[in-house]
């Protein structure tokens, strides 16, 4: 990792836990490659449906051309979520050959930190105050994607050409899709958090086997049933 990447709003020193997880955890595990993109068929076929409804632009004047391609954003979109099997925690020894984190990833190493090391101080500032560390973690997380989509035609060369999703899709597609972000907003109703939505995460790491002491390990399993937010599409993963 580039030591560049370490400043606002990826990380500061002074930050708790929960918003450095939420920012650089992320950034650590954006990436997956052709081999790891394979083992995942049905999964990736459940997240091209999602993202390829995030449609930025009128359908009517664009036609297709007006949405994500969730072909072409599949890799980086199954990466922000979190969708390999393994995580590594900063308290690893040695560092393992597991590349390949996400949100999911993060959000187990913030929880697991807390195990081992106690809660995150309260924020000084009264803003922060009405927020647990859970939805800092969410908050800091979405506040590195915050950025102006640019003009029309911008907007429209990157629909066609980037495989990474608009920022705004890449915040809004990651966290419907994890219920820790339903559970710790509050918010099972939401349109940010439908009851529909591809299940990415597949596996459970033991962490103890790379940390020299355990406390309670956190858990975020989910049924392995990936739903799509296309109609009657419903994908099992073994």
């Amino acid at each position: 990792m580039p030591g560049g990447i370490l400043r606002r709003p990826f990380f500061d020193p002074t930050w708790p836990n929960s918003m450095n997880y939420g920012a650089v955890g992320l950034i650590l595990g954006i990436w997956m490659d052709d081999a790891s993109v394979a083992g995942f068929n049905d999964m990736a076929k459940c997240v091209v449906d999602e993202y390829g409804n995030f449609c930025p632009l009128n359908k009517t004047e664009y036609g297709k051309a007006a949405c994500v391609n969730g072909v072409l954003t599949q890799g980086e979109n199954i990466a922000d979520n979190g969708g390999e099997k393994y995580s590594l925690l900063k308290y690893c020894k040695r560092k393992p050959h597991f590349p390949h984190l996400g949100i999911r990833a993060a959000f187990r190493a913030y929880r697991n930190s807390i195990s081992l090391n106690g809660p995150d101080p309260r924020l000084p500032d009264e803003q922060f105050q009405g927020f647990s560390h859970d939805q800092l973690f969410f908050l800091s997380f979405a506040r590195v994607w915050c950025r102006k989509l640019g003009s029309t035609s911008s907007l429209l060369t990157k629909l066609l050409t980037d495989p990474h999703s608009p920022a705004p899709y890449r915040v809004l597609g990651t966290l419907q899709n994890f219920p820790a972000f339903k559970e710790a907003f509050n918010c099972p109703k939401s349109p940010y958090a439908p009851d529909k939505h591809c299940n990415v995460w597949v596996s459970e790491l033991d962490t103890c086997k790379f940390m020299h002491s355990c406390g309670k390990r956190v858990r975020i399993w989910e049924s392995p049933v990936v739903q799509s937010s296309a109609p009657g599409l419903t994908h099992a993963i073994s």
